[in-house]
């Protein structure tokens, strides 16, 4: 694997986060909006904002959620592994693996005894599902949720990425 490093986020990351990762279904404000309330939470320990730079470029970046919105980790204290992206060029190259095992390290470094993620259920997580399968992650066995509100049976959920199916880890 090409060199890299992980760095947590840096309050002057943000105008270049905003930069190459405003994605084309959301907008210049909302991304800054998001970057801004990231960077708040890193501040104030809510989440741990990591970075994944190749050659002086931010390639990807994913979070540690010290309490996450799923309520299921959020009672059992187990910390989310959050929003992690890898720029498309940069996929399937190891990058991911090297980012999802460097945030379990941190958590580990923490005291946390397990830790989990929540992934979508459409074709486009499908390379993210092999790999948190490869990692030794599994389903919490307490089904998928919409919004992180358990899905009730019977009722339509919109196939978007907020119909996860949540995973755990034992570090």
């Amino acid at each position: 694997m090409p060199l890299s490093i992980i760095r947590e986020m840096q309050e002057e990351d943000i105008k270049s986060l905003v930069d190459n990762f405003c994605f084309p279904w959301s907008s210049l404000q909302a991304t800054n909006h998001k970057w801004q309330q990231y960077y708040k939470e890193h501040q104030n320990q809510m989440r741990t904002v990591y970075l994944l730079e190749y050659e002086g470029e931010i390639i990807g970046y994913g979070s540690l959620l010290h309490a996450s919105d799923y309520s299921y980790f959020e009672e059992a204290k187990i910390p989310e592994i959050n929003d992690v992206w890898i720029s498309e060029k940069w996929r399937r190259k190891g990058f991911g693996k090297k980012l999802i095992l460097y945030i379990e390290n941190e958590a580990r470094k923490k005291g946390y005894p397990e830790i989990g993620l929540g992934v979508g259920l459409y074709a486009d997580y499908g390379n993210a599902q092999k790999l948190y399968f490869q990692l030794g992650y599994k389903a919490n066995g307490k089904g998928i949720t919409y919004k992180t509100i358990p899905v009730i049976p019977g009722e339509k959920y919109a196939v978007d990425d907020d119909l996860v199916l949540w995973l755990t880890k034992v570090l």
